[in-house]
C-alpha cells in the first residue's frame, strides 16, 4: 500500500527556521523583474548580490543587516524588497539588538517606506519596550502611514495617548507622529485636529497640552483660512495654558492671522496685559509682538494697552524683553525718520512660511546605516563614510583574479 503524503504545514512569520523551498516560493514572483536589473550589472556586480540573498535567512540579526546594507547602497530595488522580510524578522530579538536593528529600518523608511508599508503592524509598541526603542518605531509608523492604514496607525497613537506611564518623552513624540502623519496625507488633517483640540481642551496634563498647541500650531499653518475656528478657539483656552510653549504658539498663531479674527486679537492683548507680569520671557516677546502689529492695523484701540504693555516691560528682569520693548518704543511711537515709518509692515507683518516638518530622529544622510556613527548621530573613531561612485566606469579587468606561479601564472 502506498503510504499518503502529509502536507506540510506552513510556517509563521517568525519561524526558527526559514525554509528554502519558501523563499524560493516567494522570490520567484520577481524574477522577471529581477532578470531586467541584472541584465544591466556587471556579471561581478550580479555575483556578489546573488551571493548574498541566501544569508537573508540567517539567524544572526548582524548577518541580515550586513546584507540589507549591501543592497541599500549597491542592489536594484528589487533586492531590498526581499531583504524587507528578513529585516523585519530579525527584529523579534534580544532588546539591544532590536534597537540597533529598528535605527536602521527607520532610515530605511525614510527613503524607501513601500518596503514595510506590509508590516505596519509590527512596529506596534509593547507593553515591555523600553522607552528608546518606543521612540524609534513610533518614528517608523509615522513615515509608513498611507491612506490603506492611515486609521489603524492613528487609532493605535490615541491608545498610546491614554496610557501616560511611559513617561512624558513617549507622550510628546507621540503627538509630534500624529501631527506628522498630518504632513505626509493633508486628508487627515482635519481627523488629526479635532483630535489634537479634544486633548488640549480636556487633558490636564501640561506637557500633552504643550506639545500638541505646538503640532496644531504647524498644522494651521498649512491652510489658515480654513483653521479660523481653531485659532479662535485656542485664542478661548490661552487663560487655561498653564505651560510657556502652548501660551506663547497660541498667541504667536492670533498675531501672525490676526486679519482673520479681527475682534480676538485685542481681546487677546488685553488678557496679556493683566497677566503680563507673571508670563514667561517666550509669552512676554509674543505679547510684544502680537501689541506692535495690532498697533499698526488699529492704533486706535490699541495704543493704550500698548503702551501699558511697553512700560511694564522697560522694567523687566530679561534685558532681551527691556531692549525689544525700547526698539518697539523708538520705532512705533516715538521716530521722526519717514524711512523706519514707511518700512513698519515689512518689519512687523511680513507674511511666514509654514515651518518645514520636523524630520525623524534617524533621517540623517551624514552617515551610512550599520554604523556606530549613526545610532550615535556623529562621527566616531574609526568612522569612513562611502565614497562617491567614479565618474568613468573602471575596466572590468580589475576584478579578475590575480595568478600566481604556483597556479600557473607568468
Amino acid at each position: 500500500k502506498k503510504k499518503k503524503k502529509k502536507k506540510k504545514k506552513k510556517k509563521g512569520f517568525y519561524s526558527d527556521s526559514d525554509s528554502s523551498s519558501s523563499s524560493s516560493g516567494s522570490d520567484s514572483d520577481s524574477d522577471d523583474d529581477d532578470g531586467k536589473d541584472d541584465d544591466d550589472l556587471d556579471p561581478d556586480h550580479t555575483l556578489i548580490l546573488s551571493s548574498s540573498l541566501p544569508l537573508l535567512r540567517s539567524r544572526n540579526a548582524g548577518v541580515v543587516v550586513a546584507v540589507v546594507t549591501l543592497f541599500h547602497y549597491l542592489a536594484p530595488h528589487s533586492y531590498l524588497e526581499k531583504a524587507s522580510k528578513s529585516l523585519v524578522r530579525v527584529i523579534k530579538t534580544y532588546r539591544e539588538t532590536q534597537y540597533l536593528v529598528l535605527t536602521n529600518v527607520c532610515t530605511l523608511v525614510h527613503s524607501r517606506p513601500s518596503l514595510f508599508e506590509a508590516y505596519a503592524k509590527e512596529f506596534f509598541l509593547r507593553s515591555a519596550e523600553p522607552t528608546c526603542t518606543a521612540l524609534v518605531k513610533l518614528d517608523i509608523l509615522a513615515n509608513l502611514v498611507n491612506d490603506g492604514n492611515a486609521t489603524l496607525i492613528l487609532k493605535e497613537f490615541n491608545a498610546y495617548l491614554k496610557d501616560t506611564s511611559k513617561g512624558e518623552a513617549l507622550v510628546q513624540s507621540t503627538i509630534q507622529a500624529i501631527g506628522r502623519c498630518a504632513g505626509r496625507l493633508p486628508s487627515l488633517t482635519e481627523s488629526c485636529l479635532r483630535g489634537l483640540m479634544s486633548v488640549i481642551s480636556t487633558n490636564k496634563n501640561e506637557a500633552m497640552v504643550s506639545e500638541s498647541v505646538v503640532v496644531v500650531r504647524g498644522l494651521v499653518q498649512r491652510d489658515p483660512q480654513k483653521h479660523v475656528k481653531v485659532i479662535k478657539t485656542l485664542a478661548k483656552l490661552l487663560p487655561t495654558m498653564k505651560d510657556a510653549r502652548a501660551r506663547a504658539s497660541t498667541v504667536w498663531l492670533v498675531g501672525q492671522y490676526r486679519d482673520l479674527v479681527p475682534k480676538v486679537a485685542p481681546d487677546t492683548l488685553r488678557k496679556l496685559a493683566q497677566s503680563f507680569k507673571g508670563e514667561q520671557p517666550a509669552v512676554k516677546i509674543q505679547s510684544l509682538n502680537l501689541g506692535a502689529k495690532l498697533m499698526l492695523k488699529e492704533p486706535e484701540k490699541c495704543a493704550g494697552i500698548f503702551g501699558y504693555i511697553l512700560d511694564l516691560a522697560k522694567y523687566d528682569m530679561d534685558f532681551d524683553i527691556r531692549d525689544k520693548a525700547r526698539m518697539l518704543r523708538c520705532v512705533l511711537l516715538e521716530s521722526q525718520c519717514r524711512e523706519i515709518r514707511d518700512g513698519h509692515s515689512s518689519l512687523f507683518l511680513s507674511d511666514r512660511e509654514s515651518s518645514p516638518e520636523v524630520g525623524g530622529m534617524f533621517d540623517q544622510a551624514d552617515f551610512r546605516i550599520n554604523t556606530l556613527s549613526h545610532v550615535v548621530g556623529h562621527s566616531v573613531t574609526g568612522y569612513e563614510p562611502i565614497p562617491d561612485f567614479s565618474d568613468d566606469v573602471p575596466d572590468t579587468s580589475i576584478r579578475d583574479p590575480v595568478l600566481t606561479k604556483e597556479d600557473g601564472g607568468g
